[in-house]
C-alpha cells in the first residue's frame, strides 16, 4: 500500500484529514466515524517504457489510479472535504513523497456524488491518474 501511504502523506501535509481518525487507506473500517475519507487503488494504465526498462527490469514509470471517497451525513460537507483532498492531490507535480518520485497526479474527474451508502450516508468520490517511479 505504498501508493496509498504516499497519498495519506499528501492529505495530512495539506491538513485535509488525519490518518486513523478521519482518513483511511483501503476502505472504511467498521469503526470509522460517519464523516471521513477513504482511499482506494484500482486498475490504471500499463507502465511506461522510456527507451528501455527501468533498473529493476520493469517499466520506467507506473500509472496506477486512486480514488478518494468521502462519506458523511450532509452532501455539502462531504463534497467540501473531497474538494479539499482533490486540490491537495492535483498539486502533486514533479515531487518526491516518502522517497518516491511522482511525475504527476492528474484528476480523471472532478468530485462527484455517489449516492448514499447502506447507512444512509452521502458519498462523494474523485478519481486520479498517478504517474510515478516504480515500486
Amino acid at each position: 500500500m505504498a501508493l496509498l501511504d504516499d497519498i495519506v502523506s499528501v492529505l495530512e501535509d495539506a491538513s485535509v484529514a488525519t490518518f486513523g481518525t478521519d482518513l483511511f487507506a483501503g476502505g472504511f473500517p467498521t469503526a470509522a466515524p460517519d464523516e471521513c475519507l477513504a482511499l482506494f487503488t484500482y486498475a490504471g494504465q500499463a507502465g511506461v517504457d522510456t527507451f528501455g526498462l527501468a533498473a529493476g527490469g520493469g517499466p520506467a514509470l507506473e500509472q496506477p489510479r486512486v480514488q478518494v471517497m468521502g462519506r458523511g451525513a450532509y452532501f455539502d460537507v462531504v463534497m467540501a472535504k473531497v474538494q479539499a483532498a482533490y486540490a491537495a492531490i492535483v498539486a502533486v507535480v514533479d515531487q518526491d513523497i516518502n522517497s518516491k518520485h511522482y511525475a504527476r497526479i492528474e484528476a480523471v474527474s472532478t468530485p462527484f456524488g455517489l449516492g448514499q451508502d447502506a447507512k444512509g450516508l452521502q458519498r462523494v468520490g474523485a478519481n486520479f491518474d498517478v504517474t510515478k517511479d516504480p515500486e
